[in-house]
């Protein structure tokens, strides 16, 4: 009887940390993601890579955004190393105000660039506000940073 005891408990644990896993942003096989920060910004491919304007933050609201050369848009900046351009596959998901539906489904992209570093914009009507940016790599979530984007006059 003890036996059984143990043997649920442990099964239960287990089933515990798996539950837990799911939920943290986890290092993919394919690379590893850096996210250096975030810029308001309308950025087209083939842009040079800016240098963000704030820095990352694991925890809501995230830093204040108030230097904005345009209002209405918002990008994460990231590094990546361990890349393969024709297998692997980048994109973000943005969130507002934490809602559970994404704001904003970014379409997948091989790594760009040769230096080993990425952005992701959205824009037009991007209003102030707390954004939460997941950068997955394959489907798998990789990193995770909150901005408070505060562009005056919006």
């Amino acid at each position: 009887m003890v036996y059984r005891g143990l043997k649920a408990c442990a099964l239960g644990a287990a089933l515990g940390v798996a539950a837990v896993a799911t939920l943290v942003p986890s290092a993919s096989a394919a690379g590893t993601i850096t996210i250096e920060g975030f810029r308001a910004a309308a950025l087209k491919n083939g842009d040079a890579i800016p240098k963000a304007v704030v820095g990352p933050s694991r925890t809501a609201p995230g830093k204040r955004l108030s230097k904005c050369q345009s209002k209405d848009a918002i990008a994460v900046i990231f590094a990546y190393r361990g890349m393969r351009e024709a297998k692997d596959r980048i994109k973000v998901f943005w969130y507002r105000r934490g809602v559970s539906e994404p704001y904003f489904k970014g379409k997948p992209h091989p790594p760009d660039g040769s230096d080993g570093r990425a952005f992701r914009s959205i824009f037009p009507n991007v209003p102030n506000g707390v954004y939460r940016a997941d950068v997955l790599v394959n489907n798998k979530l990789a990193k995770r940073s909150f901005v408070r984007k505060a562009c005056p006059g919006l």
